[in-house]
């Protein structure tokens, strides 16, 4: 293959990682106090998280744990109210893994108070995370009875990862040095 050939399939990459870069998530989370389990979340109960929005956030998420028991169907239900804004989710419980975090692509605006509503129908009951550390303006409500406790959360932006681009760049540059050293 000719130099020109490569040169030009280096610089289309190049190109293409400038506008459809790689995509990399930051998080950050309520503080991990005193980490515990929330009683069973049973067919039927309610769970309702709320929060005002500490900054800007493009997902959200909280832990999900079953103790390693397998739920073989149903739906989590989850919904999502804030800034005159509401979306549903349904979560299969049988796609979920044990000790992870269930995330949730959906906008939060820095000073919103938002409010996410988790209900079961499935027959097994399901657990989830909590912290007992002390969160500004976030309270926990199971079947309309306030807790002491808040969801384990976590929050993430995406953000551009342009770093491939570097490195196409260094190897177009590499390659043309090789080509220059090799002529001479």
């Amino acid at each position: 293959m000719s130099n020109k050939i490569i040169n030009i399939i280096l610089i289309i990459l190049v190109f293409l990682t400038i506008f459809f870069p790689l995509k990399k998530d930051t998080s950050t989370s309520f503080e991990s106090k005193n980490v515990s389990f929330i009683p069973d979340l049973k067919h039927g109960d309610v769970l309702i998280q709320e929060f005002v929005a500490t900054d800007n956030f493009d997902k959200f998420g909280f832990e999900f744990a079953n103790f390693n028991k397998v739920i073989k169907k149903g739906h989590l239900k989850v919904e999502v109210t804030g800034g005159n804004k509401l979306k549903k989710f349904n979560v299969k419980v049988d796609e979920l893994n044990d000790n992870s975090f269930i995330y949730f692509k959906y906008k939060i605006k820095k000073g919103n108070k938002y409010s996410i509503r988790i209900s079961n129908d499935v027959k097994e009951p399901i657990t989830l995370i909590t912290t007992n550390a002390v969160v500004k303006n976030a309270n926990l409500i199971i079947n309309s009875e306030k807790k002491d406790y808040n969801l384990f959360m976590s929050f993430t932006n995406e953000s551009a990862n342009y770093n491939f681009t570097w490195y196409l760049l260094i190897v177009i540059c590499v390659f043309n040095c090789y080509n220059i050293l090799r002529r001479n």
